[in-house]
């Protein structure tokens, strides 16, 4: 009750006191907003910039409430649209500060790494997976001879349940080769040293570790190159290692294409709309890919400019609103269909009551 009178405060910009006013404008605003999903997408990001200095948890409930009371009004608004709020912290900036480093700082960066960590960031970098995705991989997903490299994330690795392909550089595909060499040895290794968790020497995933123990291995490389600083508010990582997943989003979208970028990545909507446009999903991404490795490959090829790098991502953001706008229409004719269907068929059933009345014998 506390968010849908504070959303309804926001939109109409009065104090809403009693329970009597909380419906007299929930009504009133149904009303109004009937039919414009744009609007009423537009009245939820004004809701979440007045409820940005909330604690988190509160403003995901606030939002949580507000998707339910539209949908209890048979308002459905992409799931896209509410993932893109979910995700936003401190109005549409994140929590903490993050820096998407250079090629040059990268370098520096890899080349202080073990090998297992330099063939797991520069995997990262390359394909533009989660890390949590990474550190599932079995050596049987790999295509390191494919052009260009492949590799197969399982159902069960991803954040979204489904399964996908992504693409290594040639580099990074040599990086994995070199950890290879020294895979079963390092866990036998690693087995002995380690007393609180137990390790399986027969363990088959590329990279046998926890999200923790990469994350050290990537930090001490940060320290010993002086690229360690971190948020003053959050202590955070400046360039945490998701950061390399904006990296390549960046890289990719300048080069190939936002939904190249976007589909490798694994977000839904750019994924299912790859699958189900080209006959050979896997072969069209491939190729778009390949243009991208001489600017991905980290010891090769110039970075490009931070200026550059800027006109991709207002060009994503541009993108990003006008597909929510379409989502919203794509519903909006959706429900108009229905609706006209279903008077269809109470016209039809009463034309078939007209005509079997006509059809009765007179007396």
């Amino acid at each position: 009750m506390a968010a849908i009178r504070k959303f309804l405060e926001t939109v109409y910009g009065v104090k809403v006191k009693r329970r009597e006013e909380l419906e007299l404008h929930a009504t009133r605003y149904l009303q109004e907003r009937a039919g414009n999903l744009q609007k009423i997408m537009e009245d939820v990001q004004g809701f979440t910039a007045a409820i940005k200095d909330m604690p988190p948890k509160t403003r995901k409930t606030y939002l949580a409430a507000i998707k339910t009371f539209l949908l209890e009004n048979n308002v459905e608004l992409p799931q896209l649209f509410w993932r893109r709020l979910r995700g936003r912290v401190k109005g549409s900036h994140p929590v903490s500060e993050e820096a998407v480093p250079s090629k040059t700082v990268l370098r520096s960066v890899m080349m202080h790494l073990p090998t297992v960590g330099k063939a797991l960031f520069l995997t990262l970098l390359s394909s533009g997976m989660r890390i949590g995705e990474a550190l599932q991989i079995k050596i049987a997903d790999l295509e390191l001879e494919h052009d260009p490299p492949m590799i197969h994330i399982r159902a069960e690795y991803t954040k979204t349940g489904e399964k996908r392909i992504c693409f290594i550089t040639p580099e990074a595909a040599e990086a994995i080769r070199e950890w290879l060499k020294i895979h079963d040895q390092w866990i036998k290794a690693a087995a002995r040293k380690s007393h609180l968790y137990r390790k399986n020497i027969d363990d088959q995933r590329l990279f046998p570790m926890r999200g923790a123990n990469a994350r050290v291995i990537w930090r001490r490389a940060l320290h010993k190159t002086g690229n360690g600083k971190v948020d003053p508010r959050t202590r955070r990582l400046l360039i945490h290692p998701h950061v390399l997943r904006k990296y390549f989003r960046s890289i990719v979208g300048s080069i190939a294409s936002v939904d190249v970028a976007e589909a490798l990545m694994g977000h839904h909507s750019y994924l299912t709309e790859v699958y189900r446009k080209y006959p050979d999903p896997e072969r069209y991404l491939g190729e778009a890919y390949k243009k991208a490795i001489p600017e991905l490959q980290i010891f090769t090829q110039p970075h490009p400019s931070e200026e550059k790098i800027k006109q991709v991502e207002e060009r994503n953001r541009l993108l990003e609103n006008l597909n929510m706008q379409l989502q919203a229409r794509v519903i909006q004719l959706e429900n108009e269909y229905r609706d006209f269907k279903q008077q269809t068929l109470r016209e039809i059933e009463e034309l078939k009551k007209l005509v079997q009345q006509l059809m009765q014998p007179q007396h």
